[in-house]
Order: C-alpha cells, then structure tokens, then sequence
C-alpha cells in the first residue's frame, strides 16, 4: 500500500514538472486566444466595421403646431423638415469611412503580427536565459574542479597560489552572475504573462528549446499589412478631401407644412426647397478644404516613406541574418566539437607546473564560454530574422 502511494506521489510530481514545460507553439497560442493587445485591435475593427455603412444623411425633424385667431377658433397642423447634403459630400463621406475600416483592419493584422513576433521573441529571451544559467552552473563545476586541482600545485609554487586566489574570486563573481541569471528568468517570465494576461505570479513555465527559424521569403511590399494599412488611409485622405472641396456646394432642405382650417383662414399645404449658401461666408469651406489637401500629401508622404523603408531594411537584415548564420554554424560545426574534444584530452592530465595549470582552466572553461557564445549568436539570428518577419504577411508568418 505504502508503494502504490509512493508510486502515486512521484508520478503526480512527474505530471506536475511536465505540465509546467512550454513549447513556442503553444505559447503563441495562449497570446492569440489572450491578448488584450489583439482584443483591443479586434474592438476597434468591430467599431468601424458598424460606421462604414450607410449614408451619412441627416434624420428628418418633425414638428406640431396649433394656431388660435381672435374668435378664439384654433387649427392643428404639423411641419416636416429634410436636409440632404450635396450627393459629392455624401459620396465622399462614405468612401472614407469605407476605406478607413479596410485601413484599422490591415493594421490589425499588422499588430497581431507584431505582437506574435513579440511574444516569439520573449519566448526565446527566456530560453536564453535558461540556457545562460545552465551553462554558467556547467562553468561554476569546471572552476571548482580546477580550484581542487590547483590546490595541490599551490603547495610548492607562490605563481599558483596567486592562481588559485585569482580562481576563488572568480568563483565569487560566477554566483553573483548565476543569481543575475535567475532574476533574468524570472523577469523574462513576467513580459511573457503580462502578452497572455496572465497573473505573473502563476506564470511558471519553463521554455523548451524552440526550432531554429528559417529565412523568410520577403513578399512584396504591396502584401505587406502595414503598407496596405498606410495604402487605404491614403484613400481615406483622398475621399476626405473630395468630401472638404465639396463644402462650397449648397445642401439641399426639403420643407412640407399643413395646417387645419380655423373661422378666419382656410386649410392649406405648403412645400418648400431651399439651398444653403457656402460661399457666403467662403473661409470655412476654404480652410476646411486646405487642411484635407495637408493631410491626403501627409498620407502620401507616410506611404512613399514605408516603401523606402522596406527596401532599405530588407537588404541589410537578409544580409546581417546570412552572416550571422555563417557564424553559428561555424561555432555548432567547427568550434564547439574542437572545444569539447581539447576538454575530454585535458581532463584526463594532471596539470604540474603553473603553464600547464593555466592551459588546464582555459582549456576546460573555453567549452561552456563558446556554447554561451553561440547561444548569444542564435539570439541575434533570431532576432533579425523577426525584424525580417515584419515585412511578411500574417498567413505567411503562420506557416
């Protein structure tokens, strides 16, 4: 009975630390079903979605009247009023609206992409930093077996106790670095739940180790969410500023009154047309159109600007992200095996003299300080290869 429980006991133990395990899938899972960014980008696309309908026509007035003479007679009537504005700015106000929805729903896309490339990124940041205290524990094992080591030479020769004095305070510092590592852990953690709206507190995952990223393929910046973001609210601009010119032209107000019969005057009905006068008072429609001419050219420059942009950045971040892999591969292909195969034919001697003692801490140390390098490496791949990301679109990002 007392083993079943125990077997119990370490299987729910085993559950626990498994479930406590995070893949980069999973996670950016959680920050598409959670994040407020994402929800607040999905609001605001439902808002607009509601205001691109329909026409923008003033609601019709109803009025009711009642009218007394001198005998005292009275007569009940009603009035119905109706302004319509020029069909030009009608037109143009609801092409704006129409073009400003299509604008907020690329920029969704766009933050969602973002902020999955964020939340990729925090993913790696952590696993980096997991990585970095496994190998600085991995460093901190190899020091204290050179200290064991170097104690026995220390005996006979002054040069390597000064040595060992050297390797003890390093030890020091290699705690001081172990725990900044832990608070970097634990940092890491809080970005991560504050993307999944997450108590921090609760967020204890541990990130396991994610593929290493393949090279987007760039699309054109006409796919690109943002440039089409920048595109439609260009076309906003430009239907605005036909709505703005049309404010010198007159709108239209439709009257029909009817009222009763009374002992002095007769039923009658009465229909009425009138127009507006814009160019009466000319500075308002003039300033109104000058200020949507100033912003449509904003609008143009905006979108001119992010396709030199595109450009610009897509040749140095392909080039950067090719370099940066000939450089991994190097470390992972060439330096870190030559690195391990020196440490396996080291460990096996026993250091004599203070030259062979010092070969003897470089050597051994020299395995953990390239797998930190290239764990330093991955991560600038990594993070150039998000930066590349920006430019691809969110299907593409998906695959």
């Amino acid at each position: 009975m007392k083993s079943l429980l125990l077997i119990s006991i370490v299987m729910g133990y085993t559950a626990l630390a498994h479930s406590q395990e995070l893949t980069l899938e999973e996670y950016l899972t959680q920050v598409k079903e959670q994040s407020l960014d994402l929800k607040i980008e999905q609001a605001k696309s439902d808002s607009l979605d509601g205001k691109s309908t329909g026409l923008a026509i003033p609601p019709p007035m109803i009025g009711f009247s009642q009218m007394k003479d001198q005998e005292g007679s009275s007569a009940n009537g009603f009035e119905i009023n109706q302004t319509i504005p020029f069909p030009t700015k009608l037109t143009g106000d609801h092409s704006a609206r129409k073009y400003e929805f299509r604008s907020q729903e690329e920029s969704r896309l766009n933050s969602q992409k973002q902020t999955l490339l964020k939340a990729k990124l925090s993913f790696l940041l952590l696993w980096q930093a997991q990585e970095r205290q496994s190998l600085l524990a991995e460093k901190k094992e190899v020091l204290q077996d050179h200290i064991k080591i170097s104690r026995s030479t220390a005996r006979s020769d002054s040069f390597a106790a000064i040595h060992l004095l050297k390797a003890e305070s390093d030890l020091d510092l290699l705690e001081n670095e172990i725990e900044s590592a832990k608070q970097t852990i634990r940092e890491r953690r809080f970005e991560m739940a504050v993307l999944t709206n997450t108590d921090p507190l609760l967020f204890k995952f541990t990130a396991i180790e994610p593929k290493v990223s393949q090279i987007p393929k760039v699309n054109p910046i006409e796919e690109s969410h943002l440039y089409k973001s920048k595109l439609f609210n260009l076309e906003s601009l430009k239907s605005k500023e036909f709505e703005a010119k049309s404010s010198w032209l007159p709108d239209f107000n439709l009257r029909y009154k009817e009222m009763g019969a009374t002992n002095t005057s007769m039923k009658y009905n009465e229909i009425m047309v009138g127009i507006t006068l814009p160019f009466v008072f000319f500075w308002e429609p003039y300033s109104m159109s000058k200020q949507a001419s100033r912003e449509r050219l904003i609008g143009e420059y905006d979108l001119e600007k992010e396709r030199r942009t595109f450009n610009s950045e897509k040749i140095v971040l392909i080039s950067r992200i090719e370099s940066l892999k000939k450089q991994l591969d190097t470390l992972n292909n060439k330096l870190i095996p030559r690195a391990e195969k020196r440490m396996k034919l080291v460990h096996n001697l026993a250091p004599r003299d203070m030259e062979t003692l010092q070969d003897h801490r470089e050597t051994m140390e020299a395995f953990p300080d390239l797998k930190m390098k290239a764990l330093d490496f991955r991560i600038e791949f990594e993070k150039s290869v998000a930066d590349l990301e920006k430019y691809v679109s969110t299907e593409d990002l998906q695959k």
